[in-house]
């Protein structure tokens, strides 16, 4: 049975879902973000390896990405005392 527009009910699930997947990624929280672009770096790494490509993923541990979110600095910790006193 085809639609009236001439796509196929099917199609246009799939591209409902598709468009239902869009936008619940979209609402994801920065983070999640990246660790779903660290993934997807993961994935692609292992391919490139494997045509001879030296290739090396994000490597984001929690910490840091925690430290990001709260503006604290463990690697230069005035740099949170610099920021506090200019406001």
């Amino acid at each position: 049975m085809e639609a009236v527009d001439g796509v196929s009910p099917e199609i246009a699930r799939i591209f409902a879902a598709k468009e239902q997947r869009r936008q619940a990624l979209a609402r994801l929280p920065f983070p999640e973000k990246v660790r779903a672009v660290i993934e997807l770096q993961k994935m692609a790494a292992t391919i490139m390896r494997a045509r001879g490509k030296m290739v090396r993923p994000w490597d984001v541990s929690a910490t840091h990405s925690s430290s990001l979110r709260t503006g604290s600095n463990e690697k230069n910790p005035s740099a949170s005392r610099v920021s506090a006193t200019k406001n």
